[in-house]
């Protein structure tokens, strides 16, 4: 899981912004994300260029470091391998 998150990461570094938006039926336009667009769907009302920020900078780092934790620090195999 942690390579997943680093691939994520580097695309955002890289060119700035996913690159299967477009198979998940995103534009990259008005600051959408895929959480953006979830958050629409259900309703819950969310200011969508600080949502984008804060899962790029904070939300995917930290399920990174989560994942680090319990990968090498609790020894727990990942579900899909």
């Amino acid at each position: 899981m942690v390579s997943a998150y680093a691939i994520v990461q580097i695309q955002f570094w890289v060119f700035g912004r996913c690159l299967l938006n477009k198979s998940h039926g995103l534009e990259d336009q008005n600051n959408a994300t895929f959480y953006s667009v979830l958050f629409d769907m259900i309703g819950i009302k969310h200011n969508a260029e600080r949502l984008k920020a804060q899962v790029r900078k904070w939300i995917y780092p930290l399920l990174a470091l989560f994942t680090l934790i319990l990968q090498w620090g609790l020894n727990w195999k990942p579900l899909l391998f």
